[in-house]
Formats: structure tokens, sequence, C-alpha cells
């Protein structure tokens, strides 16, 4: 099965969707208001980790499990601790 001229085949992103379809996020002038605030939310977020900790891995399982990524086994922990700054 497949298809002879997959070109010919229309892609979903090319067809506009019908009114009133379901979009979890909007789009357009119905697009989330909080999208861009829960972006700069994230940036604040991992400009203090990055400025502000001390990161380091925890004990883990050593080893790599691969699926449509490669990926730590079990996950990877990570352990934060405070820098000592004076200027604050």
């Amino acid at each position: 099965m497949g298809f002879p001229d997959p070109a010919s085949v229309p892609s979903l992103l090319q067809v506009a969707p019908k009114p009133n379809t379901f979009m979890p996020f909007g789009n357009g002038t119905h697009s989330c208001p909080g999208n861009e605030l829960a972006k700069l939310e994230m940036l604040v977020l991992f400009h203090h980790l990055a400025t502000k900790y001390r990161w380091s891995t925890s004990k883990s399982e050593s080893g790599v499990q691969f699926g449509p990524f490669a990926l730590p086994l079990n996950g990877l922990p990570m352990s934060f601790t405070r820098k000592n700054t004076e200027q604050e």
C-alpha cells in the first residue's frame, strides 16, 4: 500500500480548518493570551536557574534508552544548590 505520487496527497497543514474547529491554544485573533506570558515565565525560570543555582547530576543508572530520541535510562535526576553570592 502506498501512494504512487506522494506529492499529490494533500497535506493537513495546507487545508484550512473548518469554522468552529476545536484548537486547544487557538489561532489568529482567537489565540490564547496566556501563551506569550507562559513563554516569558519559562525564560525567567531558566534565567534564575542558570545564574543563581549550581546544577549537578544525582546518582543515576548508567545507560541509554532508545526511542524516538536517545534518553538517559530512567531519566536524569538533577540537584540544584543555591550559589553563595554577596551581591544579593
